[in-house]
Parts: structure tokens; C-alpha cells; sequence
């Protein structure tokens, strides 16, 4: 008696694609290129650490985002309907 289960005769049998593994190059020491069909890559193994970087990005864009918002000292101690919006929005100073 054979214990296979239900198989149709009718159904083709799909075969199994196999991804392609990208072509890496040694550039040197610590450097590899990555290829593959359309586009190349740098890869850089997790043995460097990371270059730090030269500026605070998201610090200089809140910067330049707002300075056009920001009062001096001398402009809000003049605008009275300011200094209620100020107190009503920062925390007090203990």
C-alpha cells in the first residue's frame, strides 16, 4: 500500500530560483565593493567604527528653521501680548 499523500498528475512542479550572491571586490585593506546586475556599492565592515560627523545636523536645521521666530531679550521684554504668550508656553523658572 503506498502512503503518499494526494498528488494531481495535472500540476507542474515550480522550481525553486536561487538569488543570485553579489560579486564582492577587495579595494583595500578595509574598503570592498559590492556588485551586483545595475548598481555598485561601498561596503565598509563593522570592524571601523563610524566616521563622526563634522557638523550637528539636526541642530543647524531647528537653527535655521527658527530663526526667523526667535526674540531677542530687549525685543520681548517690549511686546507685553509676547510676555503673556511666553509665560502661558515655558515652563517657570524656580
Amino acid at each position: 500500500m503506498p502512503v503518499a499523500g494526494n498528488t494531481s498528475k495535472g500540476k507542474k512542479v515550480r522550481k525553486i530560483r536561487r538569488r543570485k550572491k553579489y560579486k564582492v571586490v577587495k579595494l583595500n585593506e578595509s574598503t570592498y565593493k559590492s556588485e551586483t546586475k545595475t548598481s555598485t556599492f561601498k561596503v565598509v565592515p563593522l570592524s571601523m567604527p563610524p566616521p563622526q560627523p563634522s557638523f550637528n545636523f539636526r541642530a543647524r536645521l531647528l537653527q535655521s528653521r527658527t530663526k526667523n521666530q526667535r526674540l531677542t531679550k530687549m525685543e520681548q521684554a517690549g511686546l507685553q501680548h509676547k510676555n503673556k504668550w511666553f509665560a502661558a508656553t515655558r515652563p517657570a523658572r524656580c
